[in-house]
């Protein structure tokens, strides 16, 4: 698994809709690439506090796909 499949399975990932096989790709991927594991962090982050927003909300598919193309664009650029 390369870096930008590993990136664009982590909003499935955390909803749990991928199948063990790929869940255990993604975490053997995610141990053995630091750039992997600090987006995954990040991103997991994210999405952890945007639930503890006083006022309960629920990030549109938009939202998510901004933040996982925010995330890849700053993954791929060394920023």
């Amino acid at each position: 698994m390369n870096c930008r499949i590993c990136s664009s399975l982590f909003q499935e990932y955390l909803e749990n809709t991928i199948s063990q096989d790929l869940i255990d790709e993604l975490h053997s991927k995610i141990e053995q690439c630091e750039k992997c594991r600090v987006c995954f962090k990040t991103y997991m982050l994210t999405v952890q506090l945007s639930r503890k927003i006083e006022k309960p909300c629920c990030l549109s598919s938009e939202v998510m796909d901004r933040l996982r193309t925010m995330l890849i664009e700053r993954f791929y650029s060394n920023r």
